[in-house]
């Protein structure tokens, strides 16, 4: 089991590192229609479809005329244009810093999944309500159960097929052989486990002649000794917020005194002075374990969110990243930030400091899986109203 293990984490290590660079190929909307473009905007698969998919593992699915088939990164068509529905079974989705199937509950019985048994995918097909499975032998098409069937879905834990005919059921092989419920149920289905962390010691709040501290068990010692993290001077202290995932000597926490706000190391050291009307502590927080030179502070003044933070630690000024003019700043992915203005929506990238544009939009919204590989990828509305996308280097992937 323990080999296997290994065996998966390779697979997925090599699939993260060596996906070809064409799967980083972005939908593209033209005057209504869709195609693909490299991460710079250049089109590369002409917009002539009406609805598309990003690529997975080479392929990409789209819609054209009413029918769904399959293209490859040249766009050429490798499942053809004739099925009203076509589905593979394992749609990958390629992250950042991993990859996942797609868990299609029409298509699938669980969420259960051998990533490496992708390589075998199939696609389940359909024309005028029948369903039947089909596969891609040498770049051709081949059907392996016929397309009879009122539904279908997949059980990755034994790789068979369960096709409903008139409330009875029907099994298949992967490579369409029948088999009976018994034989089915004969078969060793593979298991999935999970990793359990360990959880190491948070940080306590306590009181001390009507001020507030923060103190910390020590377990490096045999007898029961508290280090004092911050001394009980403030007013109020926030450490909820961060106790999870606690590191010693790399967190940080609210502070106030009065009505103003400020934030602190665990050493005692001002990371940012008491002198702000508010601070977003959640997104403040996210910076918590990066190098110290990365880390940023979302804080309000005179009614209005900027975000300050020191690019070098050597430094003993903190610098104004964004300026104090926003209405709200809130959460996209860890690296980025949505900033709002009069109604209007921008992002700023907290790696290099700046808005990824400056052209502001009425509506944006995260990718559903971040990136395609590293390019993370934004949704937003064009004039038309549609949802269209925008990579985290500027690029607009449409024209209005």
């Amino acid at each position: 089991m323990q080999q296997s293990k290994i065996q998966s984490l390779l697979l997925l290590i090599f699939i993260i590192i060596y996906q070809p660079v064409f799967s980083q190929y972005i939908p593209y909307c033209q005057k209504d229609k869709w195609g693909f473009a490299s991460i710079d905007g250049k089109i590369v698969v002409p917009c002539v479809y009406d609805a598309v998919d990003f690529y997975s593992d080479d392929l990409a699915r789209v819609k054209k005329m009413g029918k769904v088939g399959y293209i490859n990164n040249e766009g050429a068509a490798v499942v053809p244009f004739q099925y009203d529905e076509c589905f593979r079974i394992y749609e990958v989705h390629h992250g950042e810093h991993s990859i996942g199937i797609n868990y299609n509950p029409e298509i699938h019985l669980n969420n259960d999944f051998d990533f490496q048994d992708r390589l075998n995918n199939r696609f389940i097909v359909a024309k005028n309500k029948k369903y039947g499975v089909m596969r891609l032998i040498d770049g051709k098409s081949k059907i392996v159960i016929p397309l009879i069937y009122s539904n279908i879905q997949f059980d990755p834990s034994t790789k068979t097929f369960h096709c409903l005919n008139k409330q009875s059921k029907v099994y298949f092989s992967a490579n369409g052989k029948k088999l009976t419920e018994e034989e089915v149920n004969n078969i060793e289905k593979i298991q999935y486990e999970g990793v359990m962390m360990g959880k190491m010691e948070s940080p306590q709040v306590v009181k001390s002649k009507g001020k507030t501290g923060v103190i910390l068990k020590n377990t490096s010692r045999m007898e029961t000794v508290y280090d004092t993290l911050v001394p009980a001077i403030y007013d109020d202290i926030i450490t909820k917020k961060y106790d999870n995932d606690y590191v010693s000597d790399s967190d940080v926490f609210g502070v106030k005194i009065g009505k103003k706000w400020g934030i602190v190391g665990s050493k005692n050291n001002v990371l940012l002075p008491v002198d702000f009307d508010e601070i977003n502590f959640d997104l403040s927080k996210d910076s918590r374990h990066w190098a110290v030179y990365q880390r940023t502070f979302v804080v309000k003044k005179n009614d209005r969110w900027g975000i300050l933070g020191k690019k070098d630690e050597s430094s003993q000024e903190l610098k104004v990243f964004l300026p104090f003019e926003f209405n709200k700043i809130s959460k996209t992915y860890y690296s980025y930030l949505m900033v709002e203005k009069d109604n209007r929506f921008q992002i700023f990238n907290m790696e290099t400091y700046n808005l990824i544009s400056e052209k502001s939009y009425s509506s944006i919204k995260p990718y559903e899986y971040e990136s395609v590989n590293d390019f993370h990828i934004f949704e937003v509305k064009n004039k038309l109203g549609q949802t269209v996308y925008l990579g985290k280097n500027g690029v607009e992937f449409f024209v209005d």
